[in-house]
């Protein structure tokens, strides 16, 4: 909960053109990967939001992959980024939780 309060925190304050609202980055790393088959990657957004936008980069892991081909020393980074039509509600029920230390 810190984190995410902290994030739409930072978000409270912006100008209308603005950096998204939120921003989430995850990197993975694997020394070996394979896949069965090629994959179709999805990412969904649930809620109101204005603008969603998703990347992927991809380190030694081609796009498309082949199926049942080992890639080895593979990093990849998702970054997921959201601007959100109702931040200033969602900030005001995070502070309101807060101070009831709700989580």
């Amino acid at each position: 909960m810190t984190t995410w309060l902290f994030l739409l925190l930072l978000a409270a304050d912006r100008p209308e053109d603005r950096p998204p609202d939120v921003a989430i980055t995850a990197t993975v790393r694997a020394k070996e990967l394979r896949f069965e088959t090629v994959p179709n990657v999805t990412v969904t957004f649930d809620g109101r939001s204005a603008s969603n936008v998703w990347r992927s980069d991809r380190e030694n892991l081609p796009k498309p992959v082949e199926p049942r081909t080992i890639y080895r020393d593979i990093g990849i980074r998702l970054t997921i980024t959201s601007t959100l039509e109702d931040i200033e509600r969602i900030v005001d029920e995070a502070l309101a939780a807060q101070e009831r230390n709700e989580p």
